[in-house]
């Protein structure tokens, strides 16, 4: 009985959580046409404008020589742009120039007068892992005597910490498969009743949902088809950085990911690629500045959209990060890209994926523009954020995961998060409205919403679509250690026509619904206003 108060409990406040993002972003969008008017008027200012028309057809697109054509046409919807055609508009537009065109293609975009975060507690469920990055300090070797993984209980007294300070995601981050190499990390898992790492993860993120109501984000690195399965029933969103397609980063001695084998293109793309066959909302991203060539950062992109493509929109965002360099790591002395490089990265990257994709870039490790050591952005005041000025300008649409007050950015530690009231400062003067948003995208949220079960009939807190089940039954048979093969989709994300009016409204955690000393009759009057409090 207790697991089940404890379910609802959980459910009950991931309803909370869907609610209040949906007060926020329909509140939000009354600024769309002043945003709007405001961006246009910029953009003249600087010399330049791209206006985004709905007419502007396919043919149209690609028969015209015009720069500005081939903007309104990815503007429009009416297509992507290819290779060649970045190319010639990267070698044609100068910066400004570029990141109005970027700005023009996401003002075109289903919420213009927004950007949103998403408010994270951070849980490194384990430091220990098979490869090191030459810029790497998250990674660390187990300690003889010290335990390998967070325990349950450490994992869930995080969450409930960033439950309390207003957090609705629980990002996990961890090593990719440290068992494969440290037998110790192996004998924990074991010595726990766990067969690997991913069944742990998948363990403890439903007994976060379970227990706080935080809505689960992993990030355990290349996977299988059966683990992504097995983490999209106790998670709301995975990711994995594709981080660069170039090989030669990996074959090289002293390069950034020598050695790596988890870090091989060809691994990463297949599991974002088994992500689409799953339906997963899935986040990857490249890495500027490690040593890759623009070129080859272009082809990253391309890659990621390829991928997206193919399946029906299953990238929710697109991450452009910077290199930042870290001591006692291989590349400590490495020069960090410039905020003109990184602005000029968003910016391709808003091009290539169109005015829906979310664009994001980590407010805390963003350079200033006479930030010669790469100070970032974090922490108190720098300057006027010109750094996050120029970033909004390129495109960028989505801030990422912040946790201030609660947990550190456990992979760039040196880097405190943003003050919110400062980075909602910067943001609003830009001319858009900072608003909070859940781990899955609000696009895929409103799709999805089905897959919130009753907790009394699915432990985890979701539960399968029957054309899942079946595809599941069928996906059984295969033979996973190739990962061959494909599986339907429930479908893509929300058609435009959806109204995001369905959202229905949650219930105050105040309330008496949530005492978990209710008597029998209690719980079953709970169960109407429980349904009611769904998203249908």
């Amino acid at each position: 009985r207790r697991d089940t108060r404890d379910g609802r409990h959980g459910y009950r406040m991931a309803s909370v959580s869907l609610s209040c993002s949906a007060t926020s972003l329909r509140a939000a969008t009354v600024a769309r046409e002043g945003h709007t008017r405001r961006a246009d008027r910029g953009q003249r200012r600087r010399g330049r404008v791209f206006s985004a028309r709905p007419g502007a057809s396919h043919r149209e697109a690609s028969t015209s020589t015009s720069a500005d054509d081939l903007i309104s046409a990815v503007a429009s919807g009416a297509r992507d742009l290819t290779r060649s055609e970045i190319d010639r508009l990267t070698s044609e537009l100068d910066l400004t120039s570029l990141c109005d065109a970027a700005r023009a293609v996401r003002a075109a975009g289903p919420d213009p007068g927004i950007v949103t975060f998403s408010p994270k507690v951070f849980v490194p469920l384990t430091f220990a892992c098979r490869d090191r990055c030459g810029y790497c300090t998250f990674a660390k070797d187990p300690e003889a005597g010290s335990k390998i993984y967070m325990s349950v209980e450490q994992v869930i007294e995080v969450a409930e910490r960033g439950r309390v300070a207003g957090a609705t995601e629980c990002l996990f981050t961890l090593g990719d498969r440290p068992e494969a190499v440290y037998p110790a990390a192996r004998a924990e898992l074991n010595d726990m009743g766990f067969e690997s790492t991913v069944d742990y993860l998948a363990h403890c993120a439903s007994a976060v949902l379970a227990r706080t109501g935080l809505l689960p984000h992993c990030n355990a690195g290349v996977l299988t088809r059966d683990e992504l399965r097995k983490l999209r029933a106790t998670s709301v969103s995975q990711g994995l950085m594709l981080e660069s397609t170039s090989d030669r980063l990996v074959d090289e001695p002293g390069a950034a990911h020598h050695g790596c084998e988890s870090k091989r293109p060809a691994l990463r793309l297949r599991t974002l690629d088994l992500a689409g066959e799953l339906d997963v909302p899935f986040t990857s991203g490249i890495l500027v500045g490690i040593g890759e060539t623009r070129e080859e950062r272009l082809d990253a992109l391309f890659a990621i959209r390829e991928s997206d493509r193919k399946w029906r929109g299953h990238v929710q965002e697109v991450i452009v990060q910077n290199f930042r360099a870290k001591e006692n790591t291989g590349m400590r002395d490495w020069p960090e890209p410039s905020l003109e490089e990184l602005a000029w990265t968003a910016a391709c990257a808003r091009l290539i994926f169109g005015p829906v994709t979310q664009i994001q870039v980590p407010p805390n490790l963003t350079p200033e523009p006479d930030d010669a050591a790469g100070g970032g952005g974090g922490g108190g005041p720098v300057g006027d954020r010109e750094g996050w000025r120029s970033l909004l300008r390129a495109g960028v649409s989505d801030w990422g995961g912040v946790s201030p007050g609660v947990t550190p950015d456990h992979v760039s530690p040196e880097a405190p998060w943003p003050h919110l009231s400062e980075l909602a400062r910067v943001t609003q003067e830009e001319g858009y409205a900072l608003v909070p948003r859940l781990a899955a995208q609000a696009r895929y949220v409103v799709r999805k919403c089905s897959k919130l079960a009753d907790p009394l009939n699915d432990t985890h807190g979701f539960h399968e679509d029957e054309d899942d089940d079946e595809d599941d039954d069928e996906d059984e048979d295969e033979d996973d250690e190739d990962d061959l093969g494909t599986a339907n989709l429930v479908g893509p994300p929300m058609d435009d026509d959806e109204d995001e009016d369905d959202f229905e409204g949650g219930e105050d955690p105040e309330s008496e619904d949530f005492d978990d000393e209710e008597d029998d009759d209690d719980d079953d009057e709970e169960e109407a206003p429980a349904k009611k409090a769904r998203v249908d």
